[in-house]
């Protein structure tokens, strides 16, 4: 989907695809595809993908010397990725979008984000479970029950056909997003909830040029 997205589009932007390179994302080297991209000397490699390919096609990246910025998908932050990744995702030159919950520790405390939805989960998490560290897993499974709720109070009933003419009445703003469905739109989001990322020290940090 990624690809086909970036290929349908990519003349709106006066840009050009100078080389694709596909691979399974259970492979353990990477260098082959790789090799190709480095002689082809792309101004920005964007990869669509998982944290645990992310990782290895990072560290073959770092062998080869790489250093050509590479723009990622919102897949692959997640504290794995950087415990698979390590160092070599660091300076700047790895820029992956991802949700605001990423780097929302570091956010002031009255931050509307932060005080009206990253702490009271964080919260809730740890008083419940014990858990000190927030997957974007968990910010996924609380927004669907939430969305669901909100559903559930417009239709009045949890009929099937009730609930989902209700789902595209929702309007929720979310930890990973403000959702707004309709009859033409049952995605909910615009994408604008992605920001750019970067690693430093071991954490996520926003991107700033």
């Amino acid at each position: 989907m990624g690809a086909k997205g970036i290929t349908e589009s990519i003349d709106k932007y006066g840009a050009s695809i100078a080389i694709t390179e596909g691979f399974d994302p259970k492979d353990t080297n990477m260098i082959p595809q790789l090799t190709k991209v480095k002689t082809a000397q792309p101004d920005a490699i964007i990869l669509y993908t998982n944290a645990a390919a992310a990782s290895v096609i990072a560290k073959n990246y770092h062998q080869l010397g790489m250093e050509t910025p590479l723009i990622a998908c919102h897949a692959i932050p997640t504290p794995e990725f950087i415990k698979l990744a390590g160092k070599t995702v660091e300076g700047g030159r790895w820029i992956i979008f991802g949700v605001k919950d990423r780097y929302a520790d570091k956010l002031p405390p009255d931050d509307p984000y932060r005080k009206n939805l990253w702490d009271p989960i964080k919260k809730a998490l740890k008083e419940r479970y014990g858990k000190t560290e927030i997957s974007p897993f968990h910010l996924n499974a609380h927004d669907a029950m939430r969305l669901v709720i909100e559903a559930l109070k417009i239709a009045g009933t949890d009929d099937r056909a009730a609930l989902r003419d209700a789902m595209e009445k929702v309007r929720y703003q979310g930890l990973i997003g403000d959702f707004a469905y309709s009859p033409t739109d049952h995605d909910g989001q615009s994408g604008e909830n992605l920001e750019p990322l970067i690693i430093k020290d071991g954490e996520f940090w926003p991107y700033t040029k």
